[in-house]
């Protein structure tokens, strides 16, 4: 009996530390995908108005302004889907608050653990987790 409890306790400290790698790297790609979503919309601004440059139009022009607003719902969607996953794999030691105004994220332990170092777009807002603006 005593050896199963051994083995146990083994499984799940080998669990945590798994758990914990998988955190970090998880973390790393946070922020590379923040850094390629900035990076990106910077791009599609430039080359637009080297395009409005060329072309001679102006910025306030109905079809330019029409052009941008189609790619700002884009890149928007996509930052919001993209959220939406992170959201559904954060958090599950904190009941799943991210989003969320769970009672159970009031805690400190909880914002450090779940929205801040698991969930680098989140930050603690009305005693839960809320998203941060990507762009």
């Amino acid at each position: 009996m005593k050896t199963a409890i051994i083995n146990v306790n083994d499984s799940l400290n080998n669990f945590k530390a798994s758990q914990s790698i998988l955190n970090n790297q998880f973390s790393q790609l946070l922020v590379g995908l923040r850094v390629d979503l900035a990076s990106n919309v910077s791009q599609i601004t430039n080359r637009l108005n080297a395009l409005e440059q060329n072309l001679g139009l102006k910025a306030n022009s109905s079809y330019v302004q029409s052009q941008l607003n189609a790619i700002n719902t884009r890149i928007s969607s996509f930052q919001a889907s993209t959220v939406n996953s992170i959201a559904s794999s954060c958090g599950t030691d904190c009941g799943g608050c991210p989003g969320g105004n769970k009672s159970n994220c009031n805690s400190a332990d909880c914002y450090y653990n779940c929205c801040k170092t698991r969930c680098g777009l989140y930050v603690c807002q009305n005693g839960g987790c809320g998203i941060i603006n990507v762009g």
